[in-house]
């Protein structure tokens, strides 16, 4: 089974989303950073690792949290991606990989740029009813 992990970073109401780079599956759509998951790999290992290679951030596995496990289908069979949001007062520095990203940016929970991959949509909506931490 394929398994994929992504991170939203949210900070003051906006979250951080890349378009991926061309050559990617999904070019061109926006999403949280994250990938596939290496052999021997936990899902929080993967979202740190990958977020760090997409965009230079390091995230400490500790203040991530699980939004959801989400099961999908695909061509090649079944797989299921992990998705994570970490939340933090002020933005971090990042510098997007050409190879992962054309560019990245935070963006206000409720308006996000298009076209977004179809389950990144759902993500924010529920991020942005649950609203900030603690409320």
């Amino acid at each position: 089974m394929r398994e994929v992990a992504h991170c939203y970073v949210v900070v003051a109401g906006r979250v951080l989303l890349l378009e991926r780079a061309a050559g990617l599956r999904g070019a061109g759509f926006w999403a949280p950073p994250g990938g596939h998951l290496e052999t021997g790999e936990s899902p929080l290992e993967a979202v740190c690792r990958e977020c760090a290679e997409e965009l230079g951030l390091a995230l400490p596995q500790e203040r991530l949290v699980l939004l959801r496990r989400a099961p999908f289908r695909e061509r090649r069979g079944a797989g299921v991606n992990w998705l994570f949001s970490f939340t933090v007062a002020t933005p971090p520095p990042f510098f997007p990989a050409a190879d992962a990203a054309r560019m990245a940016a935070f963006f206000p929970l409720r308006l996000w740029p298009r076209p977004l991959l179809p389950w990144t949509q759902d993500d924010l909506l529920a991020l942005s009813a649950a609203g900030p931490p603690g409320s």
